[in-house]
């Protein structure tokens, strides 16, 4: 695993092996380098936390910027810690982001 930090304090961590395919973006990130006030401290990314909508925007935006990504769509998961895994397409993402309901994973061959 590969250690990344952007020019805003923004920690994320990459596997080396998908590193090297160039057209596949991923990442698991931290709590650093985001906006977000106590109790949700800093890099929050949870839509159903009660976080302040700006906030959560603007770590967004931190996040696809640390990775230089121009067009983006994000593809979420309302967690529900069960066994429902989603196959995901980029037609499912008619907006620049999709959220999957009771949802735990998410893979695509896209």
């Amino acid at each position: 695993m590969i250690k990344n930090v952007s020019d805003q304090n923004l920690v994320y961590y990459t596997f080396n092996q998908f590193n090297k395919i160039p057209w596949l973006g991923h990442g698991f990130t931290t709590r650093n380098g985001g906006v977000s006030a106590p109790p949700f401290h800093s890099l929050n990314l949870g839509k159903n936390t009660g976080d302040v909508k700006s906030d959560l925007t603007e770590n967004y935006k931190r996040l696809i910027r640390s990775n230089s990504v121009e067009n983006y769509k994000i593809f979420l998961t309302n967690q529900v810690h069960g066994d429902t895994i989603q196959c995901v397409a980029l037609i499912d993402g008619q907006n620049e982001e999709t959220i999957f309901n009771e949802t735990d994973g998410l893979m695509s061959n896209e």
